[in-house]
């Protein structure tokens, strides 16, 4: 191969990666609600983040920590603040959830003597998340 055809097939691959990097960017499930924390001396504190739901709507939640210290122990609430599920302290944890109805949910994230990064993001669940 000449050096111009080289030039060509150089170009031709960078415009896919361009074009399957746009699609990927204007497709991507956002995030219905996002908690992030991040403590450098261990905490015992709370943080919440709430977004509305109808009933049967299914969701993801995915729960990441990079712990130095202690614990972060998520929980999603109803509008009342019952417990709709406990998702423990594992350091990485992706959950499928369906709703049971109607209102307002709340992620609550408790640290206990916690140091280091926590996140945790609900998304609407579909097509676009591949099963790990």
């Amino acid at each position: 191969m000449d050096g111009r055809k080289k030039r060509h097939a150089a170009a031709g691959v960078i415009a896919l990666i361009a074009v399957l990097l746009a699609v990927w960017l204007l497709t991507r499930p956002r995030p219905l609600a996002e908690l992030h924390q991040t403590f450098s001396v261990p905490e015992t504190s709370a943080a919440s983040v709430s977004f509305p739901a109808e009933a049967g709507e299914s969701i993801r939640v995915r729960i990441s920590t990079r712990t130095e210290n202690g614990v972060m122990d998520v929980c999603l609430l109803d509008e009342a603040g019952a417990a709709v599920y406990s998702f423990g302290s594992a350091k990485y944890q992706e959950c499928r959830l369906t709703l049971p109805e109607d209102g307002v949910y709340t992620l609550e994230a408790q640290f206990q003597e916690f140091a280091g990064d926590g996140e945790a993001l609900v998304y609407p669940d579909g097509p676009l998340f591949s099963a790990r």
